[in-house]
C-alpha cells in the first residue's frame, strides 16, 4: 500500500512540475509575440483561447508547433509531457 502511495505522489509531483514549466513557456511566448492578442493572431486562434490556456495552465497539443514556429519557444518547454527534452534541445 505504501509503495502505491509513493508512486501516486511521484506522478503527481511530476505532473505539477510539467504544468509549471508549460505555463512559464506560454507566458514567455505571449511576451515574445507582443501579448495575448498578438500570439492568438499569429497562430490563428482568438485572445480568449490564450486566456483560457493561462487560466487552465494548459497548452493544447495541436497548438504547440504553431506557437513554437511563431515565437521560437521550444516545444519541449510548452508541453514537456509530449515533447521530452533531448540533450541537443536543452542546449538551445
Amino acid at each position: 500500500m505504501q509503495q502505491a502511495k509513493t508512486k501516486v505522489l511521484t506522478h503527481l509531483k511530476t505532473y505539477v512540475l510539467l504544468r509549471g514549466m508549460s505555463i512559464k513557456a506560454l507566458r514567455k511566448a505571449i511576451d515574445r509575440a507582443g501579448g495575448q492578442t498578438a500570439l492568438a493572431t499569429l497562430i490563428g486562434k482568438t485572445q480568449g483561447h490564450i486566456s483560457k490556456w493561462l487560466e487552465r495552465e494548459y497548452v493544447p497539443a495541436e497548438c504547440v508547433i504553431p506557437i513554437e514556429r511563431a515565437t521560437g519557444i521550444p516545444r519541449h518547454e510548452l508541453r514537456p509531457d509530449l515533447y521530452p527534452a533531448t540533450p541537443s534541445s536543452k542546449v538551445a
